[in-house]
């Protein structure tokens, strides 16, 4: 059976339109991947928050607790700084947060290399004003001492 001049015209169409479709699939379904990985991020700086501002809440006077943390994927350092007070020369190789501290932002807890995920917790004392810590395999180990009002970490 022979195909007619609009048959085979018909069938380019059909083969076009599904090209179409298939390509507004695969564009969607990248930008969906690319949304939830985001929000996986949030998620975990979240839960990273909550744990750090639980864990300095818990604490009574006197008491001292050494305490592991899962910061998000894809920092190398926590640092933590007291806004507003005076800081070792360290602090100059970390331009975004000396910039926050030094700005009046009341954010206290930085995740480097850029600084700029940063969040407050109120009440904390870190030695010299600023200090950082290395993030090993996912996680990063603290020490907390109950000082009454405020919370030394070191």
């Amino acid at each position: 059976m022979k195909m007619k001049k609009s048959q085979i015209q018909s069938q380019v169409l059909v083969y076009i339109l599904a090209l179409f479709i298939i390509g507004v699939i695969m564009v969607y379904g990248y930008k969906s991947i690319i949304n939830m990985r985001e929000r996986a991020g949030e998620a975990e700086f979240i839960k990273f928050r909550n744990t750090v501002d639980q864990a300095v809440n818990s604490l009574d006077y006197g008491s001292v607790k050494k305490r592991t943390f899962f910061p998000p994927r894809g920092y190398r350092q926590v640092c933590f700084g007291i806004p507003n007070k005076a800081y070792p020369p360290i602090l100059n190789n970390y331009p975004y947060i000396n910039d926050s501290l030094n700005g009046g932002v009341a954010n206290t807890v930085f995740l480097y290399p850029d600084g700029s995920r940063a969040f407050e917790v109120p009440d904390i004392t870190v030695e010299s004003n600023f200090k950082c810590y290395n993030i090993t395999s996912g996680r990063v180990t603290v020490t907390l001492s109950g000082q009454g009002s405020t919370v030394k970490i070191s």
